[in-house]
């Protein structure tokens, strides 16, 4: 074992910054159960104080599938103000673990008698964790006897940077457009190799249409961060008093179904992926979400028109 280690480290992360760190920007299907994971001017948006919890499988075929999970919290301030805060963690390859943790301020502002206009910013920190105890390198494996042999770095190593998120969000009783940035400094490895996988761009919008005793809501979303993270997806939610359902598709990649509940303050909702590629979906296999909600102090209460967004 002549080559160094942290040699063998630096250049895995080096091809994981430049591969795999688009794909590792926490992601949900259910992108409006984590409201501040869809954009910070959300804070406070629901009108109580809101706790949830949430966690996606993806690809489950696979060993050591990727597996995101996370928690947040926010509330309505008087005079339009909200606060959240918002904890995420990733595991998309052995070993590694991405998490972020930001801090969120968002005001509304009434801008006629029935629009508004939401502003928001976050801060916090991206943290980039190695766990050498379950990395494999070619030499630790002893080609006589095929024996691992134990490496002798072990233990964790932390690559921290400051991380900072802005968004606006424009709304009436009907229709919703979001616009968000996220990663603004664009710099996620300092140590290694000065990798700059740039800020990440996104916009989702919905109109919602009643329907007698439920509503009908056309949806779609949009995000862009190079040429490496550059996908959409279209969605149709239906909404009852108590139940919720909600479709995604997007084109040549997958179709997903997701179902949600309300009983009293708990919100709960599942969805499931279909990856469209029969071969990919052999090998990859579906993924699942699952998130939970709790509304503070019961029933919502509003001095504003209410924001036409699904809850899943």
């Amino acid at each position: 074992m002549k080559t160094p280690y942290r040699f063998y480290f630096l250049a895995l992360l080096v091809v994981f910054a430049s591969t795999q760190a688009y794909a590792q920007v926490p992601f949900y299907g259910q992108i409006f159960a984590n409201r501040l994971q869809l954009n910070p001017a959300l804070a406070g948006s629901q009108g109580t104080g809101y706790v949830m919890a949430q966690y996606r499988a993806q690809w489950v075929n696979i060993a050591g599938h990727r597996q995101q999970g996370g928690i947040a919290f926010d509330q309505a301030l008087s005079k339009g103000w909200g606060l959240g805060i918002n904890s995420q963690y990733d595991l998309s390859l052995t070993g590694f673990i991405v998490s972020n943790h930001h801090l969120h301020i968002a005001k509304e502002f009434q801008l006629g008698e029935k629009h508004f206009l939401r502003a928001g910013v976050s801060g916090g920190l991206n943290l980039r964790t190695i766990n050498y105890n379950k990395l494999r390198f070619p030499d630790q494996i002893d080609p006589q006897t095929g024996m691992f042999i134990p490496s002798p770095t072990s233990g964790f190593e932390h690559f921290p940077i400051a991380d900072f998120n802005a968004g606006l969000l424009y709304y009436n009783r009907l229709f919703f457009l979001s616009a968000s940035a996220r990663h603004l400094q664009g710099r996620a490895f300092v140590e290694v190799g000065e990798s700059y996988p740039g800020t990440l761009y996104a916009a989702t919008t919905g109109v919602r249409i009643p329907i007698g005793f439920f509503s009908l809501s056309p949806l779609a979303h949009y995000q862009r961060r190079s040429d490496v993270d550059n996908m959409y997806m279209l969605g149709l939610a239906l909404e009852m008093q108590k139940f919720q359902f909600i479709t995604w598709y997007q084109p040549e990649i997958r179709f997903a179904l997701g179902l949600g509940t309300t009983l009293g303050p708990v919100q709960l909702s599942y969805q499931y992926d279909h990856y469209l590629s029969d071969v990919n979906f052999a090998f990859f296999g579906p993924t699942h979400e699952l998130s939970l909600g709790f509304r503070l102090g019961g029933k919502e209460k509003r001095e504003r028109s209410s924001l036409p967004m699904p809850l899943n």
